[in-house]
């Protein structure tokens, strides 16, 4: 599907999917049961430090009886290893136990969030394809909207609706039919694309370099500048040279990310 939903749309489809849900009743409740059921090794693997961590999803849901599948095979039954790496056995020295990957992961060495998109391909990739190549493409990694409204108010392509801007070079290559939804969802995305195709496009640029030649008689340009500051808080971002990476590796560290770049 098209790489962004315009942002009023994005707003106006999660209302009112919102508003249905409350007034028929549908919001499903969550699979799998108690989320305090045991882990299969407690106390054991990074259990042994870790106790009492909520799981990512109920113990008995199906979901989470894959990862402990998963983590068998990678010597660790509780499965934290599936999506963190790292050494379960160790369970004396914190840094051993937060570095490496047993045999067989797909990642590299330990991660503490693996949800960061420079390397959920071999995390959340592992059983949600389809899901890491629609994020990547996500408003919230490209900020395609975000770099619309800004150059807008800067002046800078007000002509028309259209994105054309993003954090880096990116195009869709899946075509125009949505990956996930209903039928009925995805006729409708499909005639949203058609009728505003400037808001649904197949490829976004990277926001040019300012020409420091023409910043007199073009000081609109100051936009780009501005963007390319707000780049820290992209997902797929790790931040300045030099600095330690943030936002896509770890919300935490974001409000000292942005105090460094006086942006708070």
């Amino acid at each position: 599907m098209r790489i962004l939903l315009s942002p009023m749309f994005s707003c106006l489809l999660l209302m009112l999917a919102t508003a249905a849900a409350a007034a028929t009743g549908t919001v499903p409740p969550p699979s799998g049961g108690d989320k305090n059921a045991a882990f299969p090794a407690e106390n054991q693997y990074c259990l042994a430090c870790h106790q009492g961590i909520e799981p990512t999803r109920p113990p008995k849901s199906g979901m989470m009886q894959a990862i402990f599948a998963k983590g068998r095979e990678l010597g660790d039954p509780n499965g934290c290893v599936v999506c963190h790496a790292g050494t379960p056995a160790e369970i004396k020295d914190k840094d051993k136990a937060h570095s490496g990957a047993p045999a067989g992961s797909r990642l590299a060495a330990f991660t503490a969030t693996p949800g960061a998109l420079q390397l959920n391909e071999a995390t959340c990739g592992q059983c949600h394809a389809d899901h890491v190549y629609a994020v990547t493409r996500s408003h919230m990694n490209t900020d395609a909207g975000k770099m619309k409204a800004i150059t807008w108010s800067w002046g800078i392509g007000t002509r028309n609706h259209d994105h054309i801007y993003g954090d880096h070079d990116l195009d869709d290559q899946d075509g125009m039919t949505p990956r996930f939804g209903t039928d009925a969802y995805k006729n409708y995305m499909q005639d949203l694309s058609k009728r505003f195709p400037g808001q649904f496009p197949q490829k976004l640029q990277q926001i040019p370099e300012v020409d420091m030649a023409k910043l007199a008689e073009q000081p609109e340009q100051a936009a780009f500048t501005y963007l390319r500051k707000l780049q820290c808080l992209s997902p797929e971002r790790q931040g300045l040279s030099g600095q330690r990476p943030f936002s896509g590796h770890g919300l935490r560290r974001l409000p000292h990310a942005l105090q460094q770049r006086r942006l708070l």
